[in-house]
Parts: C-alpha cells; structure tokens; sequence
C-alpha cells in the first residue's frame, strides 16, 4: 500500500471519466468510509478494510498519518474528481478525490475491489496540491513553454489550412467530395496543456485538421494537430486537371487538307 504522497496530479487526472457517467454508488461509499474512518480515529475499523501485505506496525503508522492529514479537510469538501472502474471476475475501482479546507487542497486515490463480498482497500494514497485541480488545469497562455505555443500555431495553421482547402475547392468546382476530403487531417500530434506531454498518433484523423478534448470538468486540455493530407491531396488533384487542359489548350489542331 502506497501512503506517502506519490500521487502525480497528470495520472490523477487519466483516471477521469466521462461526465455522463460515474463508478458504482457503492465503490464510492467504500472509498469515503474508509476517509471517514481515518477522521474519526477508528483506525481499527479502517485496517479491517484494507487488504495489504506490509508489517502491521507499518500499516499502523501509516495509517496514522493518513488520520492526522485527512482531518484538516472539512468531511464535505471531499469531490470524486476521477475514477476508472474494471469489471472481470472482480469489480476494481480506482478513484481519485479532491479536498479543500483552510487554504489547501489534496488529492486522495482509492483502489476498490468488490467481489460479492466486503470491500477490499488494496490501495490509499494521499498527496497535497498547490492549488485547486481546475485552476491548475486551466486553459492560459501564461507561463507555457515553447513547444506549448508552437502546438498552438501549428493547430492554428492547420485549421486555416483545411478550411481554405475546402473553400479552394469549392470555388474551383471540384465536387463534395473534394470539399470534404479537404477538412480531413491526417496524423495526431498531442500535447497535454497542464504537463507538456506530447505524442503522435498516426493512425488518428481530425476534420479541420485540428481539436482540443478534456476528459473530465477539472481534467487537463490535451491539445492536437494533424497534417493537412487531405488538402494537399486535393491540391495534386486540381494541378493534375489544371495541367491536363494547359496541355490540351496548348496542342495545335492539324486541319485536314481541302479536297479536291
């Protein structure tokens, strides 16, 4: 069991789902009566829950410290700001919360496993944050890196790009079908706001070449961009068509000789 504070608020954060939708009722009622145990200094209905494989004087004084750092957040500030939940022989809930009280804030992770049974606590950890996880995951433009402000020019371009794509085609008669082929983007590169973490996808497409996606209302940004094939592509097309009746312009006709 991880006690210590090794909750990274990106991975945090991976856990959120979808806005919609939440874990079970009960996985989350397990994972607050084990806080609410800790508050309340029963520690022994706390270590009855858990199912971890370390020294009983170890877990004790884990456990300790987790009661003497949950009480300084109010029983009601604790939000369910994440959660991945498993469904196989067992039900596994991961759930992360957030907590604010006297000018802090902290995050807590639970790992729940139900099996028809009592729950299990296989996993609680803790770990203070500076500031709230909707501030720290704001959408700004202060205090970003390069690479955070070249990601945003290039989704810019892209999108410029596809749209004048598709409206050159329109103008030059192209069809539909090559005015949608124009919107298409090819590619995601992605960079998460918060962290700047980036990745490719190649096996990805955009319409309009670019897009922005949050997981959750306090989730990071992840920010992403992809070629503008489809342009391009449309592009080659009309050069090709537009070269072909150059040419055809451009060859003299041969006039049959009058006969006499």
């Amino acid at each position: 069991m991880a006690v210590k504070t090794s909750l990274a608020v990106a991975l945090a954060l991976t856990l959120a789902g979808c806005r919609l939708l939440g874990p079970p009722d009960q996985l989350d009622h397990d994972a607050r009566q084990l806080m609410s145990y800790l508050r309340r200094d029963r520690l022994e209905s706390a270590r009855a829950m858990l199912r971890v494989k370390i020294p009983m004087d170890t877990l004790n004084k884990y456990l300790a410290m987790g009661r003497d750092f949950i009480r300084s957040f109010p029983a009601d500030s604790f939000t369910l700001v994440g959660w991945n939940v498993m469904y196989m022989a067992d039900t596994t809930g991961n759930l992360t919360y957030e907590a604010r009280g006297g000018g802090r804030t902290a995050l807590f992770s639970v790992a729940v496993v139900r099996n028809g049974g009592d729950p299990a606590i296989t996993t609680f950890r803790w770990e203070p944050t500076s500031q709230p996880l909707a501030a720290a995951n704001a959408f700004t433009l202060s205090g970003k890196s390069a690479t955070h402000y070249l990601y945003l020019a290039l989704a810019i371009l892209a999108v410029l790009t596809c749209v004048t794509g598709a409206i050159f085609a329109g103008v030059q008669r192209l069809g539909i079908l090559w005015i949608l082929i124009s919107l298409v983007g090819i590619g995601s590169f992605d960079i998460n706001w918060t962290t700047g973490a980036t990745r490719f996808n190649p096996a990805s497409f955009h319409l309009l070449g670019a897009g922005f996606v949050r997981a959750g209302n306090v989730a990071p940004w992840v920010l992403m961009w992809s070629l503008p094939v489809g342009t391009i592509l449309m592009l080659v097309v009309w050069w090709q068509r537009k070269r072909r009746r150059l040419t055809a312009l451009a060859t003299p006709v041969v006039n049959a000789p009058p006969l006499r």
